[in-house]
């Protein structure tokens, strides 16, 4: 096929440093489209929400009534792969993602390029 379609849905439990908080509940959501240009080269856009709930109060320099945390990560982004050789393929990956919080402190924005080579021996 030359073009795919590739959902997920994924709830999940994850370790944690914030605070007193030794774990956080993710929910997450991801979507991919690929496309085979030809028989060498590939590319794909996803898209993702993250959202990630914290079950226990706690406090910051931002948040001083003790709150319970909660984020949402938004991400979008494509990438690229061609295969050089069998062996060899090289490839580009390019995100951005911003993660909002009910914490000030807790909130970024991360734009990513990767580079990237892989050699199969």
């Amino acid at each position: 096929a030359k073009t795919s379609l590739t959902l997920s849905a994924k709830r999940d439990i994850q370790e944690s440093v914030f605070g007193n908080a030794g774990f956080y509940e993710a929910l997450i959501f991801s979507s991919r489209i690929s496309y085979r240009y030809s028989r060498k080269t590939s590319g794909s856009v996803y898209v993702s929400w993250q959202n990630n709930a914290y079950p226990l109060e706690t406090t910051d320099a931002t948040v001083t009534v003790p709150t319970k945390r909660e984020d949402d990560l938004y991400t979008v982004g494509f990438s690229t792969k061609h295969a050089v050789r069998h062996n060899l393929s090289i490839g580009t990956d390019l995100s951005f993602s911003e993660r909002r919080s009910n914490f000030a402190s807790q909130e970024y924005k991360d734009n990513k390029l990767v580079l990237s080579a892989n050699y199969a021996f």
